[in-house]
Order: structure tokens, then sequence, then C-alpha cells
């Protein structure tokens, strides 16, 4: 999903939807229902994943503070609410 500008927006639905496959994009692509591909594109699937693995190194102490800077502000801009935000914060 995008904004306007063309800025990804991910939402909740999104992080269900990625969580419920645990992140396995070849589970999604063939046991995915047509509805949960509605919600989440490909592209959006491999922004959400990029985005949890730089929140995981963020979460695991390995970060320069420029990086941890960098990834809270993309999850800022990215995430549709800040339950999303939280939401990919516990996904990593």
């Amino acid at each position: 999903m995008e904004k306007s500008d063309g800025a990804m927006v991910i939402t909740e639905a999104m992080l269900r939807i990625y969580a419920r496959f645990a992140g396995e994009a070849d589970a999604f692509a063939r046991l995915g229902t047509p509805a949960e591909h509605r919600v989440i594109s490909d592209r959006d699937w491999y922004a959400v994943g990029e985005l949890i693995q730089r929140i995981a190194i963020v979460k695991s102490g390995a970060a320069s503070a420029e990086f941890i800077a960098e990834t809270e502000r993309e999850v800022g801009q990215c995430a549709a609410s800040s339950e999303a935000a939280q939401e990919l914060w516990g996904l990593a």
C-alpha cells in the first residue's frame, strides 16, 4: 500500500498476514488467499521483511546511533498507526 506521494504504508492488516505466515514469502505465495494477496503485495511483503530485519538489528544492540535513528524514522513514516509501529517492533 502506498500514500499519495508514493511512500509505503504498512497497516496492521498487512502485519497480521505477514505474521500468519511467519514471514515466509513462499508459503504466502502458495497458501495465501486472494483476499490476503489484495491486502499485501509481494513488494509490500519484502519491504516489511527488510524493516523487521532492521528492527532486529536495533534490538540486538549491534546498531549505530545513526542506524537506530534512521530505522525509527522509517518505522514512523511507514506505519499507518502507532499500533502498526508497535506490531512491527514486536515481530522483530
